[in-house]
């Protein structure tokens, strides 16, 4: 049944995920049974396809907002998000500066 749905491209991620639980609840009985290897190898390779295909499809998604990013700024001389990233980039440092102060100077063992 999970070849079958992996076969789809609905809800790849969730269906790699379902299977990874799987396979470690049922561990023991899957090693054991060498007749259940061509199905292991098979829902590998099915699950390895779909989540290429997920990642390249992120990938390819994430170069265009940062295409379209860039063409904004160019046409606008104006940065996007210049102000929550200098905003965050304070906030961290003030974050580090107060678990600089907190950390022990010695520690006695």
């Amino acid at each position: 049944m999970l070849p079958a749905l992996l076969e789809r491209a609905d809800h790849a991620e969730l269906l790699c995920r379902l299977a990874l639980f799987l396979l470690r609840v049922h561990r023991a009985p899957l090693v054991a049974s060498r007749g259940l290897l061509k199905h292991l190898i098979q829902i590998q390779a099915k699950a390895t396809m779909r989540l290429t295909e997920q990642r390249d499809m992120v990938g390819y998604n994430l170069h265009a907002l940062q295409w379209m990013r860039r063409d904004i700024e160019a046409a606008d001389n104006e940065q996007l998000f210049h102000d929550a990233t200098v905003a965050r980039r304070t906030r961290d440092k003030r974050a580090r500066t107060r678990q600089a102060v907190k950390r022990p100077i010695v520690t006695v063992t």
